[in-house]
């Protein structure tokens, strides 16, 4: 009797899930109908609902047999579908009571079955959509690579993802959009991936994801830049683009523009951009990294100066010190002496160092009576 209760219960809560036209209302009606179904064989009183559903897969195929809206083919291949993917997502959130290696080829039956009638897609797309969210990602794609194995150029994550993105998902289509054009540069020529590239940056573009449509545009540049007949113009064009957005104040944006220049022409001058780039936007141990590794920099008077000034935002003060010190000792007369001059009175006063401090203050005042900083280190000694 229980196991038959157990049945009844899941054949009449299981149409519940009706996947609406809208995200949200996709999404509510498949929580309720889930969550109604959850407590119900969780519960005490069906203990046998665990057994029922694990053991071989004969029996768990007689269950679905026994179930008399199956048997009597009277489901519709929505309503399957629907069926079916409750099942899976029981086998995925109480994996005791339900075998998701068993469910899955029954979904993915089911779910084939319904792309190829004349139903609306969108409810695959949806079902795709809700696995995401809640966190069966790896389920997710794996299910869309099986049901679209055919189609080696990855169409449903191309359909999925634009699904994701009309629903306001941009995270979600950016990860289906990228699974659906490794496939298409695996399997395509160059022009069709540059091709399908374009079109899904654009499919962002369109809906101001401007971030992840840059994305897309430096994904399609890189793969460009990679091919040897490899155009000048294609790099001065990035060039441009980076140039731009820097001077706009876009310095996340454009150091990946650079990044990407620098990777093709290994251009020093484009390096040393992308470290300053790093140092405005307080990423002080890119910045070290990228000056450090800038061929002979010691001898480069802005380099040294500005891995100095890295090392001081780092909190290594010792090492600040001794790198600005040594930079005014090889190269007093620098464009950047004042400033060197400022850090190194600013490092010995709040080391506690007052007669060294007071020395550096002195110079600068000496060398620079001009100099900004004077009224900085005046205003700061105010407030002590």
């Amino acid at each position: 009797m229980r196991k038959t209760g157990v049945v009844f219960l899941l054949i009449f809560l299981i149409p519940l899930l009706v996947f609406a036209e809208g995200e949200n209302e996709t999404l509510s009606a498949a929580k309720k109908a889930f969550d109604s179904i959850e407590s119900k064989v969780s519960d005490n009183s069906l203990p046998t609902a665990r057994d029922y559903f694990k053991n071989s897969s004969f029996e768990y195929r007689s269950t679905l047999e026994n179930m008399s809206k199956i048997e009597s083919n009277t489901l519709s291949a929505q309503e399957k579908s629907d069926y079916m993917f409750i099942l899976l997502i029981i086998s995925l959130r109480k994996p005791e009571l339900l075998s998701y290696s068993k469910v899955k080829p029954d979904y993915i039956s089911a779910a084939k079955g319904f792309l190829d009638s004349t139903a609306p897609a969108d409810l695959f797309y949806s079902q795709m959509l809700y696995l995401y969210k809640s966190g069966f990602i790896s389920e997710c794609l794996s299910i869309i690579d099986t049901v679209d194995a055919q189609n080696c150029a990855g169409g449903l994550f191309f359909k999925s993802g634009e699904f994701a993105l009309e629903a306001g998902n941009a995270k979600a289509a950016n990860m289906f959009f990228d699974y659906y054009l490794g496939k298409v540069l695996e399997k395509s020529s160059y022009k069709v991936f540059k091709e399908e590239i374009a079109r899904v940056e654009n499919l962002f573009r369109e809906q101001e994801y401007h971030a992840l449509a840059n994305k897309y545009e430096l994904l399609g540049i890189k793969v460009a830049l990679d091919k040897e007949d490899a155009p000048q113009s294609i790099a001065d064009g990035v060039r441009h683009k980076a140039a731009v957005l820097y001077k706009q104040g876009s310095y996340s944006e454009a150091v990946k523009y650079y990044e990407v220049l620098y990777f093709k022409t290994k251009d020093p001058s484009v390096k040393k951009t992308i470290a300053d780039i790093y140092f405005d936007l307080n990423e002080y141990e890119k910045a070290l990294q990228m000056y450090l590794s800038i061929d002979n920099f010691e001898k480069d008077s802005y380099s040294c100066f500005r891995t100095g000034l890295c090392c001081y935002y780092l909190n290594d003060r010792a090492k600040a010190y001794s790198i600005l010190r040594d930079l005014l000792k090889s190269v007093p007369d620098s464009e950047y002496s004042d400033d060197i001059l400022y850090y190194l009175w600013k490092i010995n006063e709040e080391a506690g160092l007052i007669d060294e401090s007071g020395e550096y203050y002195n110079e600068l005042k000496k060398r620079y009576p001009g100099s900004e900083y004077i009224l900085k280190i005046e205003k700061q000694k105010e407030l002590l």
